[in-house]
């Protein structure tokens, strides 16, 4: 009896092994399938792994299937896949990963990232592949989750089309990387390599026409050789030629008078980590760690439209900053303040 016991055991585990993984949920499977992580509103990684009989291009599909179905869950009709990589390990089995930005309405202006309406993503893969609950064509879950702030409309511009300006309007020039106070955007880098400039001076005059060509007004340069090649940002072999290096920003007059930082994720929110003297952001509410939604209703990552606005700042002017903290948003008054960089 038992013999026979183990050998059904052997043949059940044999015909588990020789079908290929499903669309399930990791957690619940020993045998694969997808996981997710929610990154930020509208900001999900999502990841599916497959066994031995799954193609890279299905658990592609898979973890596309999975990033749309979130997507709906949390009320946001389009998504924008931000990236995707697939790796297989040694027993061939392929894990698909997958970045996405999702929007309630379509987004505009975001051509180097495939958008898609999560609706008709799902129906295509679940067609494509036959997919069924209970015998019948597979329809999105709906589970528990906290929407998205109503107050902010989602908004993607992955790079900035600078538009040139006259050289004689980059007017500031601010030397350290590690002593820069600017409020602004930095929109580029020019590298001198091998150091053909022969002094600091002639370097400034040849970065600023390049500086002109990216809208930028400001200058960072940094010109201790020590410094730049020990910097992580510049890899081997091309730290041992460079000369000086400039960052190139485009800084208002006006400023909020705040260092934020990025989060992981391609689209995460900025965090408030420090306030530069003179900000009156603490004295209006704003507390560090506050995750920045938006400046004026644009969320923060629309760039093109941040720089457009900031243009026309002006000091004493108020700014509505939206914020959350502690799982609230919240909207903050706050003076705008002289940029460092421009009064000195």
């Amino acid at each position: 009896m038992k013999s026979k016991m183990f050998l059904a055991a052997a043949m059940l585990a044999l015909a588990v092994a020789g079908c290929e993984t499903g669309y399930q949920n990791a957690r619940s499977s020993v045998v694969g399938g997808y996981n997710s992580d929610r990154k930020d509103y509208n900001v999900f990684h999502v990841w599916y792994t497959g066994n031995g009989f799954v193609t890279k291009d299905k658990a592609i599909a898979m973890a596309h299937l999975r990033a749309a179905e979130l997507s709906l869950e949390h009320g946001f009709p389009f998504l924008a896949v931000l990236a995707t990589e697939t790796t297989t390990d040694s027993f061939g089995k392929p894990l698909a990963q997958v970045a996405i930005g999702c929007f309630r309405d379509e987004p505009k202006g975001v051509q180097a990232y495939a958008v898609h309406g999560a609706a008709v993503l799902f129906r295509d893969i679940v067609d494509k592949y036959e997919l069924k609950r209970d015998g019948q064509p597979m329809e999105p879950e709906r589970g528990d989750f906290q929407p998205a702030p109503e107050a902010i409309a989602f908004e993607l511009a992955p790079w900035y089309e600078a538009a040139a300006i006259d050289p004689e309007e980059v007017d500031y020039v601010f030397l350290g990387f590690d002593q820069a106070c600017v409020d602004g955007f930095m929109v580029g880098w020019y590298v001198d390599f091998e150091n053909p400039t022969a002094t600091l001076e002639d370097f400034v005059k040849a970065a600023r026409p390049i500086a002109a060509q990216f809208g930028a007004n400001a200058l960072v340069v940094e010109s201790n050789a020590a410094r730049i090649q020990s910097d992580p940002r510049f890899a081997e072999p091309e730290q041992d030629l460079l000369g000086f290096v400039a960052e190139l920003y485009v800084a208002p007059e006006a400023a909020l008078g705040i260092e934020w930082e990025p989060g992981e994720m391609a689209l995460d929110k900025y965090v408030v980590r420090r306030f530069r003297a003179g900000s009156r952001c603490a004295e209006a509410g704003m507390r560090l760690g506050d995750k920045v939604l938006a400046i004026n209703g644009l969320d923060v990552l629309y760039v093109a439209g941040q720089l457009e606005q900031w243009k026309s700042w002006s000091v004493g002017e108020k700014v509505r900053v939206t914020v959350v903290r502690d799982g609230q948003e919240k909207i903050v008054e706050v003076p705008l303040v002289p940029n460092m960089i421009v009064a000195q």
